[in-house]
């Protein structure tokens, strides 16, 4: 017997040892702690241990170099992202000594408090600042946000009560504050969001009050020596029921002064554009978080501007003082208004809001229909335009033309020299006069400002009538065909508004080239096609199409895309015809527009000449032959019908037999 091997597998399953120690550690989600594993070297060699981490949210060196009898700490770092109890391991390996290792019990309590910048806003205003969370795990947190004091702190979401925090994102939540009295009071809160993989997330929130400052300006605009009205509406942002009085000034003065005793020391001017509307302006009732609504009309009675104070105060039904504490930021404005007047320990009898009030009159409309400026497109035209402003001065005067046009004067014809100021191109007046053009949609404006540009050149005034002529300098450039009626809107510094009507039109240019196309045949497609760049360094949106009445035996390809940019080979537009009919003269006009530029042509179709068909007959039979009537017997259908016993088959009532009997020979 020959011999013979016998091979075995051996599975060697390995048990970790015990661990070398329990360790704990706790933390709060959303931070991080450290705890430091001491680790010798007890032989006279250098050793290297591969490291390995297990559990969520452990993190550490993965290897460890120590030299011959060396003592190291090991730093674990710990940074759970959600709250629960979970076990993880620390092991050392080595090839010389083994292997060695910890066990971790890890335990995540809900996030501590996160204590929020202090917040500052004036009573009645309110400011926002943000809060930052942040989802470091592979799962979608849900959270729910609640505060403590809704009446001071608003978080602002959009959709309903839920936050959705997407894995490892950030997102910011705004938090609103608006103060119910001066200085800090109760402006605390706490802002929680709450969610089961973190608990409660909590953060503190905190706001100090401060004194109004005066409001940014209410404009309110009216033509010449008409009214219009307007409502400042005042709430009050105190929780508590108040006194209410209104006073209006046009005594501008008292915004940087004091305004202690205004009502007594001061009273709207008879003569003044304004008039407060209320019937009872002082002890008005408000209850907390009420609105009350000041009505003023505005009525302008010359061309300048109007300016007037508007001051609401409030005061306590018990007549008790306001507690004030001053602003943490010492720059800000009008943090000290009451420094020189107020006892901080005893408070203010009042707080107050200004509104600053400007009433800008307009002149009257025109009523003719402006100036019109016209030329064909992809041409320049350059033209003088002058308006006339009335109410500029106490005086003015009747019978002239508000708005027109002239071409630009030669030098031999110029008009005398008047007073007035002429500016090189690009500057202005010394800035008496501001000047823009009103469009009627965004559409227009982006048809029109690469077109139209409007300089002033000139200013005069007449000495006599006191009529204010402004000389425009006008260059219109269109590119495409457009009619838009505008407004030029001229504000002067003094606070008047003219506003004049112009027409700017192009009509239909040139035609750019005449394109003839030979057809092969009817029914039969003959094409033609030529390059087309746009008139930017960029690529350009096209639209093409053929004007109303053109042949729809002509089509174009592509009839929308980009044109390539200027200096490049261009777009290939293709052209197609393809007739139907002979003898029909084919006519077409093709656009091809952009958004700046206007391309047109006139394409003729042409067929091939028609040439008849031509063709010969059989060769005749040899005759003579005899004429038709001789060619066989001529029949008598009226008695061969006279023969007939029954009806035929063609009659309704088929074999019926005919009525009596005819004698032939009677025939």
């Amino acid at each position: 017997m020959k011999g013979y091997r016998v091979w075995y597998s051996v599975e060697v399953q390995s048990l970790k040892p015990p661990p070398e120690k329990i360790l704990s550690i706790s933390c709060p989600a959303q931070s991080a702690t450290v705890m430091e594993v001491e680790i010798i070297n007890p032989t006279t060699e250098h050793l290297t241990f591969d490291i390995l981490i297990e559990g969520d949210g452990l993190r550490g060196e993965s290897e460890l170099s120590l030299t011959a009898g060396q003592k190291k700490m090991y730093q674990l770092v710990y940074s759970p992202a959600v709250i629960g109890k979970s076990n993880g391991s620390l092991i050392f390996q080595n090839k010389v000594v083994g292997e060695f290792w910890y066990k971790l019990n890890l335990s995540s309590k809900s996030p501590g408090p996160t204590v929020l910048p202090h917040m500052e806003c004036e009573l009645g205003k309110w400011s926002r600042q943000f809060v930052t969370l942040s989802n470091p795990t592979e799962e979608t947190l849900e959270l729910i946000p609640s505060c403590s004091n809704t009446n001071n702190f608003t978080i602002d979401i959009e959709y309903d009560n839920k936050i959705v925090l997407a894995p490892n994102s950030t997102i910011e939540v705004p938090l609103q504050f608006m103060p119910s009295s001066l200085g800090q009071s109760n402006h605390t809160a706490k802002v929680a969001f709450t969610c089961h993989q973190l608990g409660e997330w909590v953060f503190i929130a905190s706001g100090t009050g401060l004194t109004p400052a005066p409001l940014d300006p209410v404009s309110v605009s009216a033509t010449l020596h008409s009214n219009t009205s307007l409502l400042i509406p005042f709430r009050n942002p105190t929780n508590e029921t108040v006194f209410v009085d209104v006073v209006l000034t046009d005594n501008t003065d008292f915004l940087h002064a004091n305004l202690d005793h205004l009502e007594e020391r001061n009273q709207i001017n008879p003569d003044s554009a304004f008039c407060l509307l209320l019937k009872h302006s002082t002890n008005i009732q408000l209850g907390p978080k009420a609105t009350l609504d000041v009505p003023f009309t505005f009525v302008p009675g010359n061309m300048r501007l109007h300016e007037a104070l508007c001051v609401v105060s409030i005061r306590r039904i018990d007549n008790s003082d306001w507690l004030y504490e001053m602003p943490v930021d010492p720059n800000h404005p009008y943090g000290r208004r009451y420094a020189d007047k107020a006892d901080y320990r005893s408070g203010m009898k009042q707080i107050r809001w200004i509104y600053p009030i400007h009433g800008i009159p307009e002149s009257l409309p025109v009523i003719d229909q402006g100036a019109k400026i016209s030329c064909q497109a992809r041409s320049r035209i350059e033209e003088y335009l002058e308006v006339s402003l009335t109410g500029a001065v106490p005086s003015s005067a009747t019978g002239y033309r508000p708005i027109r046009t002239r071409s630009i004067t030669p030098e031999d014809l110029q008009r005398s020299k008047t007073e007035g100021v002429i500016v090189g191109e690009g500057n202005k007046i010394t800035e008496e006069f501001s000047y823009r053009l009103i469009y009627g949609s965004e559409e227009e404006e982006a048809g029109m400002k690469h077109s139209v540009s409007l300089t002033l050149v000139k200013k005069v005034r007449d000495k006599l009538t006191g009529i204010v002529n402004l000389v425009f300098n006008v260059i219109y450039a269109p590119f495409k065909v457009m009619r838009y009626d505008v407004q030029l809107c001229i504000t002067a510094t003094t606070g008047g508004v003219w506003r004049f009507p112009v027409t700017f039109q192009a009509t239909e240019a040139i035609v750019d080239d005449v394109i003839t196309i030979e057809s092969v045949g009817l029914n039969r497609e003959s094409s033609v096609g030529f390059r087309l760049t746009s008139q930017r360094k960029h690529p350009t949106l096209f639209n093409a199409y053929f004007v109303a009445g053109s042949d729809q035996e002509f089509s174009v390809a592509p009839q929308t895309g980009e044109l390539q940019p200027l200096g490049t080979k261009g777009t290939l537009i293709q052209l197609a015809f393809t007739p139907k009919v002979y003898g029909k003269n084919y006519q077409a006009k093709l656009v091809i527009q952009t958004s700046d530029m206007q391309w047109t042509y006139n394409l003729i179709g042409t067929t091939p000449e028609y040439t008849p068909p031509s063709g010969q007959s059989q060769k005749p039979i040899a005759g003579p032959h005899n004429a038709p009537l001789k060619r066989g017997k001529h029949r008598n259908f009226v008695r061969d019908n006279l023969q007939l016993t029954t009806t035929a088959v063609s009659s309704p009532v088929k074999g019926a037999p005919i009525l009596g009997n005819i004698n032939l020979s009677d025939i």
